[in-house]
């Protein structure tokens, strides 16, 4: 009965351990900087890192086009490749740690840039609210808004919100006024907004958003799977040079130019304390001077979620991690708790 009791109370201990330390809702990758229901309205969910392995293309870009990213990860540059002209590539990654809510509110916001003379087939989709995201880039649906952004276009620069490779709507082109940095970057930015189902293009001019395109989110989407978000590039030309960097994603919509400049969040994640409680019952083994009394000792250990979000955020975050002193302990606890072989010498 001791040896019982022993080892239920060490369990007891170790899931406390666990609570306290082990699990968090931390995202897993790296450029997951806060999950949906963690964060506050205007909060940084996202900053892509493109050296990150699950990026990946689909059957045709892994032929047909080049994704190159910088050392650091911030930019990818794409380019087609001479003699596979036309071709349904698409490339990039969505992730479960940003699944959505069917009403969620999100702002993608990235810097883009069109190298060289080509023109308006120098063109390239650049999105990434994935519906019902399982998979890979065979199975992806996903919003986008595709153009040729601020090419060498004599005649105008355009742009229209999609849905994959296909256009929701007439090419419009405002984007040529948008004001490019020293670097030749114009910044764009798509909220979605699926309470209202629909998404709204901008870009900036002179410090400012400037409205561009509006579209409805009106695709089929399963009520039992999740939209979840990440990033889809989609290119079709071999002439394509284009490079995009700084891709984000913010909680809410209608977020100025300088929230969405940000690159870390600033303030502290939405968590939430759960209390676990756990009745164990234990007896006073009976002794020669002593007789046997049961006492029911009921535990209630309250999680400290709020401390442990906190410094996995600080850290840089380790999603579903489990603490390895907590698991280093269970053997500890039952090894303790098993009866003694007695010694020949006692």
């Amino acid at each position: 009965m001791k040896k019982i009791i022993s080892i239920v109370l060490c369990l007891m201990i170790v899931l406390s351990a666990l609570t306290v330390f082990g699990i968090s809702s931390s995202a897993a990758n790296s450029q997951v900087l806060r999950t949906y229901v963690e964060a506050n309205d205007g909060d940084i969910l996202f900053l892509a890192d493109f050296n990150d392995p699950a990026y990946k293309p689909n059957s045709s870009a892994s032929t047909c086009g080049v994704y190159t990213p910088s050392s650091d990860g911030r930019e990818l540059n794409i380019k087609g490749v001479q003699g596979k002209d036309q071709k349904l590539n698409f490339f990039g990654a969505c992730f479960d740690e940003l699944t959505v809510p069917a009403d969620a509110k999100v702002t993608f916001v990235c810097d883009v840039k069109t190298n060289g003379t080509a023109g308006k087939n120098n063109s390239i989709g650049i999105g990434g609210w994935f519906i019902d995201a399982k998979g890979g880039p065979t199975t992806w649906s996903f919003y986008n808004e595709y153009g040729n952004w601020n090419s060498n276009f004599s005649d105008a620069n355009r742009a229209a919100l999609s849905y994959n490779n296909t256009k929701q709507q007439d090419y419009t082109t405002n984007i040529d006024a948008a004001t490019s940095d020293s670097d030749g970057y114009i910044t764009i930015k798509i909220e979605f907004d699926a309470a209202a189902k629909k998404m709204t293009s901008y870009y900036v001019k002179d410090n400012k958003w400037e409205k561009n395109n509006v579209c409805d989110m009106s695709k089929a989407n399963d009520s039992k799977k999740d939209d979840c978000l990440g990033v889809a590039i989609y290119n079709f030309y071999e002439v394509v040079d284009t490079t995009v960097k700084n891709v984000k994603f913010f909680k809410g919509v209608g977020l100025t130019v300088e929230q969405t400049s940000i690159e870390k969040n600033t303030t502290s994640a939405i968590t939430t304390t759960a209390t676990t409680t756990a009745v164990v019952t234990t007896a006073e083994i009976t002794t020669a001077k002593s007789t046997t009394k049961a006492v029911a000792t009921t535990e209630a250990t309250t999680t400290a979620a709020a401390a442990a979000a906190d410094a996995t955020e600080a850290s840089g975050g380790c999603g579903s991690s489990v603490s390895l002193a907590a698991i280093a302990f269970i053997p500890v606890c039952i090894a303790a708790a098993l009866p003694r072989k007695k010694r020949t010498d006692e």
